[in-house]
């Protein structure tokens, strides 16, 4: 009788980063259209503050993602720390289209 010495532990981390990475690359593709669309809604609507806002938070979500991948390459703390100030930055400019947007326009 063999018994085999091989653990499944390995195959199942392998699994669980392999379907992680699928999932951050999903919802990063679905929040980027997210963005992208918003910003053309601010676009046709033709409301400046909107307008700025929303390409400044789109821009600053697309170099914290490129920070996020030199900080998950290198490691180094200026990665680091340009990823948290840009997603920062682009909270901002979301909260304050929230603030823009108000009361005063509709969409559709």
């Amino acid at each position: 009788m063999s018994v085999e010495t091989e653990s499944s532990a390995p195959r199942a981390r392998t699994a669980t980063t392999a379907g992680l990475a699928r999932l951050r690359r999903g919802s990063l593709a679905v929040l980027v259209l997210l963005v992208v669309e918003y910003a053309i809604e601010s676009i046709l609507v033709r409301h400046w503050g909107l307008i700025a806002a929303s390409v400044i938070g789109l821009l600053a979500m697309i170099f914290a993602s490129v920070a996020g991948t030199g900080f998950t390459r290198t490691g180094a703390d200026s990665a680091s720390m340009a990823m948290s100030v840009l997603t920062g930055i682009a909270m901002l400019c979301y909260a304050a289209n929230l603030c823009l947007l108000g009361p005063g326009i509709r969409r559709g």
